[in-house]
């Protein structure tokens, strides 16, 4: 039996505990940054210009929108960790201020 093992997909480092390094290695994914998110949609519409069919353009046209989508989503969160830095808080991704949530 062949060794599946190097297909599979590669594995990303482990995360470091603690907010900085959660927002250190969620950018390096260029699917992880609003930019690359944005530019990935302009890509599918102008893509979708190109199609003759109505089928390839909406696949396309889908596509485009759900990542303007991610991209307003990610701009809200790398918003929201530039306004922590300049605050000069590391503050808990969720919950109180000992990182747990009071359910």
């Amino acid at each position: 039996m062949p060794d599946v093992s190097a297909l599979a997909a590669p594995k990303r480092k482990p995360r470091e505990p603690g907010a900085a390094a959660q927002r250190d290695t969620f950018l390096h994914d260029p699917r992880d940054n609003a930019a690359a998110c944005r530019v990935r949609a302009a890509a599918d519409l102008a893509e979708a210009d190109t199609r003759s069919t109505i089928n390839g353009r909406g696949v396309l046209e889908a596509s485009a929108a759900q990542w303007t989508a991610r991209a307003a989503l990610l701009q809200r969160l790398e918003n929201s960790f530039e306004a922590r830095k300049l605050a000069g808080g590391e503050a808990p991704l969720s919950g109180g201020a000992d990182g747990v949530s009071a359910s």
